[in-house]
């Protein structure tokens, strides 16, 4: 429930900046909470929103950082907003 909030500022703020604009947005998921920001094209930075995790968050993020659960990714996603 609390990262849908956290998507839906992230997607809010992203919706009001002008078409011309390349925006970048970051997640930052830590064991105990979830951070969220936005890069725009002229420089400026906004924090959006900072989610502590619930008991079932923090129990997965345990799962996840365990040895076992290891998976080496990188993950890029480019959408560019405007003419080309």
């Amino acid at each position: 429930m609390r990262f849908s909030i956290l998507l839906s500022l992230l997607l809010s703020t992203c919706c009001a900046t002008p078409a011309d604009n390349i925006v970048h947005v970051g997640f930052d998921l830590k064991p105990t909470y979830g951070t969220s920001a936005v890069a725009y094209e002229n420089g400026t930075l906004a924090a959006i929103v900072h989610v502590t995790g619930n008991g079932d968050y923090k129990e997965a993020m345990r799962k996840l950082s365990m040895e076992s659960s290891t998976h080496r990714a990188c993950v890029t996603l480019t959408k560019r907003v405007g003419p080309d």
